[in-house]
């Protein structure tokens, strides 16, 4: 656990140095220039400094999430397939604005944290949205009963992982594909975390034509 800590300390010390430096530069570029008034250069300037200070907030965010996740469980009966409604409704506007669909399949009753479970759902169907290709995403959420336990699945038509990445993909601030996608690269390390305090495992597998589905066993 010591040794866990540590890691996870270095590692976000290391991305928030990134844009808290390039804030700062910028600020003190843009301090020898206020002499000149709001210039289009000092616009330009204004908003770099926004984009770095949106993306250490992003991080700090993402941080304490990681940090309350998984922590302390309030299990219950959940109904999955309620719960995936809801999380449906909040995302309706970024499905609407890629002209994508979200599949969601019959889902069972389980025993779990329902507020934790449901971040796990929002943040693998934001992440399938946001990793979509050039084609219209299609997003399908499902179960199946393996044994004493139901498997989920969330699978989509995207650009899929890196097959070279394996688990690493679920670890704190791993970016499947760099800078091309804005994120903190924090919501699937947040999946696992809370996978895990359910007794679960999370992993990935490569879609058939194309995509990626992402699977976690829950006791039945």
């Amino acid at each position: 656990m010591e040794e866990e800590l540590r890691n996870y300390a270095n590692v976000a010390a290391h991305d928030l140095r990134e844009p808290v430096m390039a804030a700062t530069y910028l600020l003190e570029l843009l301090a020898r220039r206020l002499s000149d008034g709001r210039t289009e250069k000092n616009e330009e300037l204004l908003e770099l400094v926004r984009r770095s200070h949106a993306r250490a907030r992003s991080l700090v965010d993402g941080v304490l999430e990681y940090a309350r996740s998984g922590t302390i469980l309030e299990t219950t009966s959940v109904d999955t397939g309620a719960l995936m409604a809801e999380v449906a409704t909040s995302l309706t506007s970024a499905v609407a604005e890629l002209d994508g669909e979200l599949e969601i399949g019959s889902l069972p009753v389980v025993r779990a944290d329902r507020a934790q479970l449901g971040r796990v759902f929002q943040n693998l169907v934001a992440n399938a949205l946001k990793f979509h290709s050039d084609e219209p995403p299609h997003i399908l959420v499902s179960a199946e009963r393996l044994q004493a336990a139901w498997v989920f699945n969330v699978r989509d038509n995207g650009i899929g992982v890196p097959p070279e990445l394996g688990d690493e993909i679920f670890s704190m601030f791993k970016r499947a594909h760099g800078d091309e996608v804005a994120g903190s690269g924090i919501g699937l390390a947040v999946c696992r975390k809370i996978v895990e305090a359910h007794q679960g495992a999370i992993w990935t597998e490569p879609a058939d034509g194309g995509g990626t589905i992402m699977r976690f066993p829950l006791p039945a």
